[in-house]
């Protein structure tokens, strides 16, 4: 009986960690370089299929955000990413060819949504041995020599090309000629470095399935919101305004807020009541090509329009795995602890006509 309480014990002490908000493992791009094409780290993007295809990291796979979410008896997609399903979502990863305890590298292109979204996914199934890697692909591609070398050549092919093209035109066919014997020793430079380098395109190479585990005990969902807990906290700040214990961030944009624009077919346009408005591109430090802006400045951020942290925060986005994940893991490393993310997103409340709305 005691080994029995002891063990309920553990678990509730993890599951209250993990809804107080642990700790976000980021892994900076001159750390993660080392680490590619290593058979106990894998890198998964988390941007689509067609982004995959233009740009990923050579080796690494692809679980689209939004492609883990899942249909209910009445083939809704519901926009909850499989977390009330744990072994839907360990047959659906191994199928990525995913291995247990191998560390899991999550990116996208350098933005943040996607990734984050991806980092919760994983997290909210006990998995620990994960990292999000700040400045995605455009990290590594910056640090990668052999791309600087080929982007250099590739600007001379650029120049080379149209010198061709102007010699054909004055009928300088010597010179033509001689130019296009330098084209194609460049081009065969430049096709040899293409291979070494550490982005590259095409498909995903079809994986053998692998033997992720999901260890149900270590399932937890706690840092998840529903759509009559986020109900709630909306009542109470429209009836107490800023001294409410509660506060709902809305990261999507503007013309979603208003009305404007209504993203993927929801119903009605606008935003939950009492909700503040903190765009995720304001935490992507999109001069520098970072995921995250630096503390000082997102604080600055959150600060300016009264983010406590005392108050029991839900984000949310149209999906809530994406935009709102970002701005989820942004507060979790300024050390806010009680963040929630809506996982239902504006995608439920706003099909949801029981449910109020302001524009």
């Amino acid at each position: 009986m005691k080994k029995s309480i002891q063990g309920m014990m553990a678990v509730f002490v993890y599951l209250i960690s993990m809804s107080m908000g642990g700790e976000v493992k980021l892994i900076e791009p001159q750390e993660a370089i080392r680490l590619i094409g290593r058979g106990d780290v894998l890198f998964i993007s988390a941007d689509n299929n067609t982004a995959f295809k233009r740009d990923h990291i050579v080796g690494s796979i692809d679980i689209y955000i939004h492609d883990i979410c899942h249909a209910n008896d009445n083939a809704t997609m519901v926009y909850s990413p499989l977390y009330d399903n744990p072994k839907n979502s360990e047959k659906y990863i191994q199928s990525k060819g995913v291995k247990k305890n191998q560390l899991l590298i999550l990116y996208d292109d350098f933005h943040g949504p996607y990734a984050s979204g991806l980092y919760e996914y994983f997290e909210s199934l006990g998995y620990t041995d994960i990292r999000l890697l700040d400045g995605g692909l455009e990290g590594i591609k910056e640090l990668d020599p052999n791309q600087q070398l080929y982007n250099k050549l590739a600007i001379q092919e650029k120049k080379l090309k149209l010198k061709i093209e102007v010699a054909t035109k004055e009928k300088k066919y010597d010179d033509a000629i001689e130019l296009t014997k330098k084209l194609k020793s460049l081009s065969s430079k430049m096709k040899l470095i293409d291979s070494q380098l550490l982005i590259i395109d095409g498909d995903a190479k079809r994986p053998t399935k692998g033997d992720f585990g999901v260890d149900v005990t270590k399932v937890v969902d706690t840092h998840l919101a529903s759509i009559d807990e986020v109900k709630r906290a909306s009542d109470d700040i429209v009836r107490y305004g800023n001294k409410s214990k509660f506060v709902i961030i809305d990261s999507r944009s503007m013309d979603e807020i208003i009305g404007k624009e209504k993203m993927g077919g929801v119903l009605r346009g606008g935003h939950i009541p009492g909700a503040k408005f903190v765009e995720w591109s304001k935490i992507t430090d999109l001069k520098n090509k970072k995921s995250f802006k630096p503390l000082k400045e997102m604080q600055d951020i959150f600060d300016k329009v009264g983010i406590r942290k005392d108050q029991i925060i839900y984000t949310y986005s149209h999906y809530g795995a994406g935009r709102g994940s970002h701005i989820a893991v942004a507060l979790r490393l300024l050390g806010y602890k009680r963040v929630k993310v809506y996982s239902g997103g504006w995608n439920e409340w706003g099909n949801d006509l029981s449910y109020p709305l302001n524009r």
